[in-house]
């Protein structure tokens, strides 16, 4: 009788191929996400997410009720015994939580995949959160009355599927109005989710990997390359630029969204170690798109690092000398929390 043959283990091993000169661009994603979980995170940890709701708040003949309808999860009874605010409170903080939870595991998720490679799977990953998740996370930032009121009377009139392109870009410009950032621009930010015509987009990566072949003027798949199957190593360098030409842009913007859901610039104002990760945040942006090239007059008016620019009188603690951080130093810093001593090779932080 033979022998059954052992089933062969499927190893997970992997290399990272990520081109080199692309390394800061995807640290900084990384660096970025994990400053929106460190957020998210501490929302939690300090119940920012939790409605409180005092007995004195309800009709007498309402609150054995209400116990009933917190545990079954039956908002829509609030709507009828007429407390919109409460429902408001609940249903503006869960959606909050959940879109950012949503958005946090599919973009790790991506570039997890962009590492291997698999920009395929990178792209389909983004575009559910890019194009979606945060158009609701941007109208709960514009006017979250409407969005609430849409929520519960009409869900499909908030379907990011669904709504008009004036209506996106009316949310993204009132949006950066209340975030209030020079480096952001509203019409990028809108090119790159949503115009399938514009130069900086992601739309024809998204549909060209979430679609085997696509026949839409503009996004036709080419003959021979279904779903980037026989992508060349110039098409795939190309795919990894693109990739990484955008996404730090829209991570920025979106950190940037989530403070201001809750206020957290002038929440947090005291707080070291959130104004200290805002700082890298900002470097990190700056110096992201000169590496890149990616600031421009027509789209950017701001004067920003060039190359050459140093900050100086950085003193460093152990032999006192002075010198100067500049880009390569801001890259040290924002990807691994430390810059190093030019004499004495010291690695210390910046207070």
């Amino acid at each position: 009788m033979k022998s059954k043959k052992k089933a062969k283990t499927i190893k997970l091993n992997f290399n990272d191929i990520i081109p080199s000169k692309l390394r800061f661009s995807h640290d900084y994603c990384l660096f970025l996400l994990k400053h929106i979980l460190h957020v998210q995170d501490s929302l939690i940890a300090n119940k920012i997410y939790h409605t409180k709701i005092l007995k004195k708040d309800l009709k007498e003949e309402d609150r054995e009720e209400f116990d009933k309808v917190l545990k079954n999860k039956n908002f829509d009874w609030l709507i009828e015994k007429g407390y919109t605010k409460i429902h408001f409170e609940i249903i503006y903080k869960a959606l909050i939580q959940r879109l950012i939870d949503d958005l946090i595991i599919f973009i790790r998720e991506a570039l997890f995949n962009s590492i291997k490679g698999d920009l395929v799977i990178t792209f389909t990953l983004l575009r559910k959160p890019l194009k979606e998740n945060l158009l609701i996370l941007e109208w709960l930032l514009v006017n979250p009355k409407e969005c609430h009121k849409l929520f519960y009377s009409d869900v499909s009139k908030i379907s990011p599927l669904k709504t008009k392109d004036e209506k996106k870009k009316f949310l993204i410009k009132e949006a950066l109005q209340k975030i209030d950032n020079l480096l952001l621009n509203d019409e990028l930010i809108f090119n790159i989710r949503y115009n399938k015509d514009a130069y900086y987009t992601f739309h024809v990566l998204w549909n060209h990997s979430i679609h085997l072949i696509t026949t839409f003027e503009g996004t036709k798949t080419q003959n021979t390359n279904i779903n980037y199957i026989f992508s060349t190593n110039k098409d795939i360098q190309n795919q990894w630029k693109g990739l990484y030409f955008l996404l730090p842009y829209l991570l920025y913007y979106i950190s940037e969204i989530q403070n201001g859901l809750f206020g957290l610039k002038e929440i947090l104002k005291e707080n070291d170690y959130f104004a200290k990760e805002e700082g890298k945040k900002v470097l990190g942006f700056i110096v992201w798109g000169i590496e890149n090239k990616f600031w421009d007059k027509k789209i950017v008016n701001l004067n920003v690092l060039s190359q050459k620019d140093k900050i100086k009188d950085i003193e460093c603690p152990k032999c006192s000398y002075i010198f100067s951080l500049d880009v390569k130093k801001i890259k040290q810093l924002v990807i691994d929390d430390f810059i190093r001593c030019n004499r004495c090779k010291t690695k210390f932080e910046l207070k």
